[in-house]
């Protein structure tokens, strides 16, 4: 083994925990969804969009009830703009 595939191997891009989202507020912005979907499905994801782009929106969606299972934990920390 190579240095490359040594850090390959190391690497957790790919990698994805979460699951198949169920629902999707009809509210959110084509974008918004795309955001949503990715973090549903990648597991562990952070959402770090721009002031005015709907950030509150598109964070709890992934974080509705309906999308997890009964063990699943989620925490949204939106720290105001400044």
């Amino acid at each position: 083994m190579d240095y490359a595939d040594f850090i390959r191997s190391k690497s957790d891009l790919a990698k994805g925990d979460g699951f198949e989202p169920i629902f999707m507020p009809d509210c959110l912005f084509d974008f918004q969804k795309y955001l949503c979907d990715w973090a549903i499905r990648k597991g562990r994801a952070a959402i770090f969009a721009d002031c005015g782009l709907g950030n509150r929106a598109a964070s709890a969606a992934p974080a509705c009830p309906c999308h997890a299972p009964s063990w699943t934990l989620s925490a949204e920390v939106a720290p105001p703009a400044i």
